[in-house]
């Protein structure tokens, strides 16, 4: 089992670790010798990150909902005393797309989603301001989605693009709401990944390897003055 009290520096908190970008997330960073507190849902029965913390002693896997606020307050307190210099909120939904197109609005549906994607990072913004404040780097990062760019909007997809915009303007307020303490607060878009989020999309793809080895530089350079800022994986900025 790895040694999840002693602190390596630095530390990351990624949620949404199971699969997809989330997991590669965890790869890449424990590769590069972080402290990864890798989180999903069900840990017992997710096998990948289980045999990824196996093969990293600095990877500690724990389970958590990003949807409920018992789960949330209950890892802050399991993490009580952790400083976490990047909160990776990765955790998202996409969401029914044949029930999020104009006549056939599905709006537990649009509930669910905004619940993941919106109320999730917010919740654990708050729920970890004070790990992050006291690390070193002092950084929020949401993965976001172009799809959430109100200038650039091609139609459809309703719940799922209000949930992206959403969750911009919440961490463009955080930013503001967070600077006096240091805390840096960026947006992330991955571009259109490869992953189960994405099965039924019709679109040109990228792995998730690609997305990161993007993003990972994008988080390691963010600076005060960018914070608040939707940015694409390939460096450049989103259009709100």
């Amino acid at each position: 089992m790895p040694d999840c009290a002693r602190e390596v520096m630095p530390t990351v908190l990624i949620t949404g670790a199971s699969r997809g970008l989330g997991l590669a997330f965890a790869r890449q960073y424990a590769e590069l010798g972080w402290h990864v507190l890798s989180t999903c849902r069900e840990p017992d029965r997710a096998s990948a990150p289980r045999e990824l913390s196996e093969r990293h002693p600095s990877m500690c896997l724990h389970a958590l909902d990003v949807t409920q606020d018992k789960s949330v307050r209950s890892l802050a307190e399991v993490l009580d005393g952790t400083t976490i210099d990047v909160l990776l909120n990765n955790a998202g939904i996409a969401g029914r797309i044949d029930r999020q197109v104009l006549g056939a609005l599905d709006y537990g549906v649009g509930h669910e989603t905004m619940e993941t994607n919106l109320f999730g990072p917010l919740r654990m913004a708050e729920a970890f301001l004070e790990h992050v404040a006291a690390s070193a780097q002092r950084k929020i990062m949401t993965i976001s989605s172009a799809l959430g760019s109100i200038s650039s909007t091609t139609g459809g997809s309703f719940f799922y693009r209000c949930s992206k915009s959403a969750v911009n303007m919440a961490m463009a307020s955080l930013a503001r709401d967070v600077a006096q303490r240091g805390v840096i607060v960026g947006v992330l878009s991955p571009g259109v990944v490869a992953t189960d989020l994405t099965a039924d999309l019709d679109a040109q793809k990228i792995t998730p390897q690609e997305s990161i080895s993007g993003l990972i530089p994008i988080i390691n350079a963010f600076t005060p003055e960018q914070s608040g800022q939707f940015i694409r994986y390939t460096g450049l900025q989103v259009p709100w």
